[in-house]
């Protein structure tokens, strides 16, 4: 527990207490140039009595987190506030701005070595948010021998979105 105090207009002191002592009375904190601001019980951000702008309660957050689960894989994932607000956007959002989009990044081309001496090769990405939530990346390889590889993967989970957001930050909305 701590005392808030104001000793002139717009400058506040706090005056932390001792729990093994009895704390002062209230009265002791009165007089002409001192008056009395605000009791705070508790001094942790992010309670309800120093609640912090952005903080979702464990209440909101385990419905937001279920709410999540329904369409994502969220097993074994910690999500901070920030990423479970986000995920919880993202899923309102899906079926208005995301389904079908396709985002094509600039195909990436770039020389290698190997035992036949320096080679070039081209990879391309396609990703493509599928009809239920998720992303598909589908992978082009091919070098100036005509060797061509292609792979797909399906990215369902929290953890793997977020991670394609962070790295694609201009597919944002």
């Amino acid at each position: 527990m701590r005392y808030v105090v104001a000793a002139h207009p717009g400058r506040t002191s706090t005056l932390p207490l001792n729990p093994n002592r009895r704390s002062p009375p209230i009265s002791s904190f009165t007089g002409p140039a001192v008056r009395l601001i605000n009791i705070v019980l508790s001094s942790r951000p992010g309670t309800p009595d120093g609640n912090r702008e952005g903080h979702v309660d464990r209440h909101e957050k385990k419905r937001l987190r279920d709410y999540i689960g329904e369409h994502l894989n969220i097993f074994g994932t910690r999500l901070t506030d920030d990423e479970a607000m986000f995920l919880g956007n993202f899923l309102d959002e899906y079926d208005k701005t995301y389904r079908g989009r396709v985002v094509r990044p600039r195909p990436r081309t770039r020389n290698g070595w190997g035992s036949d001496g320096k080679y070039t090769y081209r990879e391309t990405f396609t990703y493509t948010f599928t009809d239920d939530v998720g992303i598909r990346e589908d992978y082009e390889y091919q070098d100036d021998d005509g060797l061509r590889r292609t792979s797909t993967k399906v990215i369902k989970d929290a953890r793997g979105i977020l991670n394609w957001f962070r790295e694609h930050h201009e597919a944002r909305t």
